[in-house]
């Protein structure tokens, strides 16, 4: 098996549109308070569907380092992402201005300067591990017992400290840094068991599903407790608290575990390859961000999608999904115009300069 087969399997492309959809899902649900009764069959069903978005998140991030390790750095890869974040998050601010949807000024200033605060900020903790890689990837140079003992400090400090009960550290610092451990985590995994052991490990793919789908519904469901009769009680109480946690923070064990195997049960499946997946993946990061614009998302879920008038219907789980797959069709149609565009000024010889200083920085400090 080739090392760019390995790299650019359609099944991982196939996780990548999976794990927005999740996201999308758990974005619409949070933001507008979707769902209204936990309890019944159509509540569960949100609760499944919606719980996952930041365990996805995590296999989103992932997919992305899983690619990184191996590529060389490049401005111009940062410029393009750069790019990307700017072109939907102005366009869509100033789209709320021109029709003026009452917008608050923090959010117009995110709207303009997407790197400031947390309304976009996987992109800027993503676009920090970028300009950090080439100085990680030293840590791959090392001995094998020595890059063990990095990772697992590294596992104590950032993961199992977050995983005790009412940790919620979620500054960009925090992101960054957790970015930085799943890049070492995942570099270390491809290099010195996945590359070396690939037969070995396919026995396990399926292992690797199962675990990762009870992980997924215990924590689910343990999320739903407080909605049945026994709620009250304080261990059940105690468990909905700490589900909840592991659910929503991205550095938790359950949830870095969960997405883990996720994402080693495509890896180790048999590889596919659909050019309209691979496609259609193209555009998840754009999804991302067209959905998360601080100034423009409350009015894509009310105004376009109109949540409110669909929360109280009897199956709106079925709305859910059509909310995120008709997204991300939408987006998909509009990326091939941004990616037209972005030819251009990504080409343009200001942009070449920049481009090419930097790289000059990062190969006097021998890095490249």
């Amino acid at each position: 098996m080739s090392e760019k087969s390995k790299s650019r399997n359609t099944n991982i492309e196939l996780v990548r549109i999976i794990a927005m959809l999740f996201i999308i899902m758990g974005h619409f649900v949070g933001q507008t308070n979707f769902n209204q009764d936990s309890t019944s069959v159509n509540g569960i069903l949100i609760t499944l569907l919606s719980c996952g978005a930041r365990i996805f998140t995590n296999v989103f991030l992932i997919i992305g380092v899983w690619f990184m390790v191996d590529s060389r750095f490049g401005a111009k890869k940062i410029l393009k992402l750069w790019s990307n974040v700017f072109f939907y998050s102005f366009i869509l601010t100033t789209l709320m201005l021109v029709l003026k949807v009452p917008v608050s000024m923090k959010d117009i200033g995110r709207g303009y300067l997407p790197f400031l605060g947390r309304g976009l900020w996987f992109a800027s903790a993503y676009i920090t591990l970028m300009f950090a890689a080439p100085f990680l990837n030293f840590v791959f140079n090392l001995k094998r017992r020595q890059q063990e003992v990095l990772i697992f400090i590294s596992f104590f400090t950032i993961c199992i400290v977050s995983t005790i009960p009412d940790s919620q550290e979620a500054s960009y610092i925090a992101y960054s840094l957790w970015f930085w451990f799943v890049y070492i985590f995942i570099g270390y995994y491809k290099k010195e068991i996945y590359s070396k052991k690939f037969d070995n490990l396919r026995k396990f793919k399926y292992l690797s599903f199962l675990l990762a789908f009870l992980i997924y519904v215990c924590l689910c469901f343990g999320s739903l407790l407080g909605g049945f009769k026994n709620g009250t009680n304080g261990l059940f109480h105690a468990i909905q608290m700490i589900s909840v946690q592991y659910i929503n923070n991205i550095r938790t064990l359950p949830n870095i575990l969960c997405a883990f195997l996720i994402f080693n049960f495509a890896i180790l499946c048999k590889e596919h390859s659909v050019k309209l997946i691979q496609k259609a993946a193209i555009s998840a990061f754009s999804v991302y961000i067209v959905h998360q614009v601080p100034a423009f998302f409350m009015f894509l879920w009310i105004n376009i999608y109109k949540a409110d008038s669909f929360k109280s219907e009897k199956w709106s789980f079925v709305y859910m999904i059509f909310v995120a797959l008709s997204l991300y069709i939408g987006v998909s149609v509009l990326d091939i115009l941004r990616r037209f565009l972005e030819k251009g000024w990504c080409e343009c010889r200001f942009c070449k300069a920049i481009c090419e200083k930097i790289d000059n920085v990062y190969r006097k400090a021998e890095v490249l």
